[in-house]
């Protein structure tokens, strides 16, 4: 299976998160927003977050690599569940606890008319192959959970897709992700939450509930 990259690691600048938290009170749960972008989503209170700075460096799993990049002011926000956290469990490939992320960027000028469904699904695999398509193809190395396309009164447009990817052997990985465009074309929305299958599998409830909780608008 290759559709996977282990990032490279990247210097980053982690800043602190609170000016973008608002308690939710007595749910458990706290939100963190970008107010610029319109966006925001809530995650357990117990769980750690960082507000990572790309000071001009793009990650090696820079989704749609081909088509969008990087503009001054990108968000990401990582958030991870495990005991011992840490910022890099988003960039491992079978992680053993619930760890996520949401992130905005930019669109390139000369990929605005040509992005389609089949290129956010792709984000999934790094950007490499349209997961639908390997689905239908038969493919032995993954397996297709659920999908669903999304469209908003905001002119927003994308879909949601979660998907078990086969490491080696047994071991499978469930991804489960949110990639939306605005009506412009001119910006990505993308919402991430991964663990290895049983992981998935056991906390699916709550996994709902934070990427339910993903709203952009515009």
């Amino acid at each position: 299976m290759h559709w996977f990259r282990r990032a490279v690691p990247v210097v980053v600048a982690l800043t602190a998160v609170a000016p973008l938290l608002a308690a939710c009170a007595g749910s458990g749960y706290r939100y963190v927003e970008n107010g610029d972008e319109g966006a925001y989503f809530k995650v357990p209170d117990g769980w750690e977050l960082y507000e990572v700075d790309f000071q001009d460096t793009l990650p090696t799993d820079r989704p749609l690599p081909d088509g969008a990049e990087l503009v001054e002011g990108p968000w990401r926000v990582v958030f991870d569940s495990a005991p011992d956290p840490s910022v890099n469990h988003i960039d491992e490939l079978q992680p053993e606890h619930v760890v996520g992320q949401a992130e905005i960027g930019a669109i390139r000028t000369d990929r605005r008319d040509t992005l389609t469904l089949a290129d956010l699904r792709s984000l999934v695999l790094d950007g490499e192959a349209d997961p639908i398509d390997l689905y239908e193809q038969g493919s032995t190395d993954l397996e297709l959970v659920d999908y669903e396309e999304i469209a908003t009164a905001d002119g927003l447009r994308g879909n949601r897709i979660v998907v078990n990817v086969r490491l080696q052997g047994d071991d499978f990985v469930t991804i489960d992700q949110v990639a939306l465009v605005d009506a412009a074309t001119e910006t990505f929305y993308r919402f991430l939450v991964k663990c290895d299958a049983a992981c998935y599998r056991d906390h699916r409830d709550q996994i709902d509930t934070i990427v339910d909780s993903w709203t952009v608008e515009p």
